[in-house]
C-alpha cells in the first residue's frame, strides 16, 4: 500500500491527461464527423505517454514529444495497410518497432526518443474500427496526437514530475552485439511470429497475440524477466476477460455509456496498482479492452477462449524468441544495474566529501539506478525461489536487498545540513568509503572475486590521529571519529550531526560488506 501511496499523484496525473484528451479529441470528433478510432487512439496514447513521458529525459522528451504527430500519422497509414496491404502493413509494424528498440544503443536520449516514437504504433492496435486513409482523415489524426501529447506534457509539468537525474548508461553485451541489437532482433522475430498466428489461427482477433508478444518482449530485461512478464500477462489476461464477460454479458448493449464508464474506471484502476504487479495493469487493460469490443458490438462469452488463446501465443512467441535467439542474460542485466548503483552511490561520496551542498541532486541519481535495479528485481526473486531446489544459488536476492539497504543512509546524509558536514573527518570516512567501492566495482568489472566481506570498508586499525577517521575494533567497514572536528570547538548542533553522518556511512559500509561476491556471475 505504501507503493501505491507514494505512486499514487503521478497516476493520477496520468488519468487527467487521459481524460482531458478523450474530451478534447471527442470535440473534434464530433465538429469533423471523424471516425470514433480517433478517440480511441488519443485515449490509448494518453495512457501509455502519461506513464511513458516523465521517465525520459528532457531532450528525447522534447524530440520525441515533437515527433509524435508525425509517428500517429505513420502509424494510421500502416493501420489502413493492415486493411489494404495486409503483408506490407505487418512487415513495416515489425520493422518500426524493432527499430524503435534498436535505437537504444545510441545512448538514453535516443531511447526516449524510440519509446515515444512506438506509442501511436501500439495505439493502432486496439483501435476497434477499420484504419481511414486519405490526407483528410491523416491530417486529423494527427492534429488530434497534437492536443493530446500537449495535454499529457502540460498536466506533467503542472504536476512537477521533473525527468530523474539519469544514471549512468548500463553496458549489457558479451562482446558480440550491443544488448539493443539483440534485444530488436529478438521483438522483431516474435512480433513476426505473432503476425503469422494471428493472420493463420485468428484472422478477426490477430490483435491479442501480436499485441501480447509486443508487450512482453519490449521491455526485455533478461530471460527472467521475459518469463516473468510473461506469466504476469497471461495471468492479467485472463482475471480480465472473465470479469468483462461476466459483466459484459447481459449488462451493457452494443453503444452503452455505462462501458464507457467502465472503460475509464479501469485504466484508472490499472494505472494506480501497476507498481504493486504488472498483473493488475494487464488484467485492467484486458478487461478494459473488452469493454471497448462489446461497446461496438464485438463481445460475449464466445471470444473468451479466442482471446486467451491469442494471449498464450502471443506470450509463447515472446519467450521463445528471448529465450533461443541472441539472448540477455538476466545475470549480465543484474551485473550492469548492480555496477550503476555502486557507481552513482561513489559519486555521492565524494560529493559528501568536496561539495555536501549538491547531495540532494547525487541523492536523486542513486535512487533513479535503484529504481532501474528495482524493475528487475521481481523476476530474478521469483526465478532464483522457483530453480533453488535444483541449481547453484544465485544470491541474487541477497545482492538486491544490501543494495536497496544503501537507500536509508542516503537520503539521511543528502537531508544533513550541508555546511555542519564540511568536517575533516566526514570527508576523510566518505573518501574512504569511495574508495573502497572503486575497488568493488573494478572487481566487478572483471568479473573476479570481490574482497571477502569480513575486509573492513574502511582503514584498518591504524594508529587514530586528531581529524582522521579509524575503524573500531567490533565491526568490520564500521568508521569511528577520533578527535575534533577541523576549526576547533564545536557546537553541540555540528557535533550531532557529524555523529549522524558516521553513523549513516557506517550503515552504508555494512550493506555494502553484505554483498555477496562472485556468484552474482553465474548465469540466470
Amino acid at each position: 500500500m505504501r507503493s501505491i501511496g507514494r505512486h499514487l499523484p503521478a497516476s493520477a496525473a496520468t488519468m487527467v491527461g487521459v481524460m482531458l484528451a478523450f474530451w478534447s479529441v471527442l470535440q473534434l470528433r464530433d465538429s469533423a464527423a471523424l471516425s470514433l478510432n480517433v478517440v480511441v487512439l488519443a485515449v490509448s496514447l494518453a495512457a501509455t505517454a502519461g506513464r511513458v513521458v516523465p521517465e525520459v529525459a528532457p531532450m528525447a522528451r522534447l524530440l520525441g514529444l515533437l515527433a509524435v504527430p508525425l509517428a500517429a500519422v505513420a502509424a494510421t497509414e500502416v493501420g489502413a495497410l493492415f486493411r489494404t496491404h495486409t503483408n506490407v502493413g505487418d512487415a513495416v509494424f515489425v520493422l518500426v518497432l524493432a527499430g524503435a528498440v534498436w535505437l537504444r544503443r545510441f545512448g538514453r536520449a535516443w531511447a526516449g526518443v524510440g519509446t515515444l516514437l512506438s506509442l501511436p504504433f501500439i495505439a493502432i492496435l486496439v483501435a476497434p474500427l477499420p484504419q481511414l486513409s486519405g490526407l483528410r482523415y491523416l491530417l486529423w489524426s494527427g492534429l488530434a496526437t497534437v492536443v493530446t501529447v500537449g495535454w499529457v506534457a502540460v498536466v506533467h509539468v503542472a504536476a512537477g514530475r521533473p525527468a530523474a537525474p539519469p544514471a549512468p548508461p548500463a553496458r549489457v553485451g558479451s562482446g558480440r552485439l550491443p544488448a539493443s541489437t539483440r534485444m530488436a532482433v529478438q521483438l522483431a522475430a516474435a512480433l513476426a511470429a505473432a503476425f503469422v498466428i494471428g493472420r493463420v489461427w485468428y484472422p478477426d482477433h490477430w490483435v491479442w497475440p501480436v499485441l501480447t508478444a509486443y508487450i512482453v518482449c519490449s521491455g526485455n530485461r533478461g530471460r527472467a524477466d521475459v518469463v516473468y512478464k510473461g506469466l504476469l500477462r497471461v495471468a492479467g489476461a485472463l482475471a480480465g476477460t472473465l470479469v468483462a464477460t461476466a459483466l459484459l454479458v447481459g449488462v451493457f448493449g452494443v453503444g452503452s455509456s455505462g462501458a464507457v464508464v467502465g472503460i475509464f474506471i479501469l485504466l484508472a484502476v490499472g494505472t494506480a496498482l501497476r507498481p504493486l504487479s504488472y498483473a493488475y495493469w494487464a488484467g485492467c487493460v484486458t478487461a478494459a479492452l473488452a469493454f471497448l469490443y462489446g461497446y461496438f458490438g464485438e463481445g460475449g462469452g464466445h471470444l473468451l477462449y479466442t482471446r486467451l488463446a491469442g494471449i498464450l501465443c502471443g506470450g509463447a512467441a515472446a519467450i521463445l524468441a528471448s529465450w533461443l535467439l541472441l539472448p540477455v542474460r538476466s545475470a549480465d542485466v543484474l551485473r550492469a544495474r548492480h555496477a550503476d548503483v555502486l557507481a552513482t552511490l561513489t559519486d555521492f561520496l565524494v560529493a559528501l566529501a568536496r561539495e555536501p551542498a549538491r547531495l540532494p541532486w547525487y541523492r536523486e541519481r542513486f535512487e533513479n539506478a535503484l529504481a532501474h535495479l528495482d524493475r528487475i528485481a521481481p523476476a530474478l526473486i521469483a526465478g532464483e525461489r522457483v530453480t533453488r531446489r535444483w541449481r547453484t544459488r544465485t544470491h541474487h536476492a541477497e545482492t538486491i536487498a544490501a543494495l536497496r539497504r544503501c537507500a536509508s543512509p542516503v537520503r539521511e546524509l543528502a537531508g544533513a545540513d550541508p555546511h555542519q558536514l564540511r568536517t575533516r573527518v566526514v570527508a576523510t570516512a566518505a573518501t574512504t568509503l569511495a574508495h573502497r567501492l572503486g575497488e568493488l566495482r573494478r572487481s566487478l568489472a572483471s568479473r573476479t572475486v570481490r574482497p571477502s566481506a569480513a575486509t573492513p570498508m574502511a582503514p584498518a586499525h591504524a594508529a587514530p590521529t586528531p581529524g582522521k577517521a579509524a575503524t573500531t575494533g567490533s565491526t568490520p567497514g564500521k568508521v569511528a571519529a577520533v578527535g575534533p572536528m577541523s576549526g576547533g570547538r564545536t557546537t553541540a548542533v555540528a557535533h550531532e550531526t557529524e555523529e549522524t553522518a558516521l553513523n549513516a556511512l557506517n550503515a552504508l559500509a555494512t550493506a555494502i560488506a553484505d554483498l555477496p561476491g562472485h556468484p552474482i556471475h553465474r548465469p540466470a
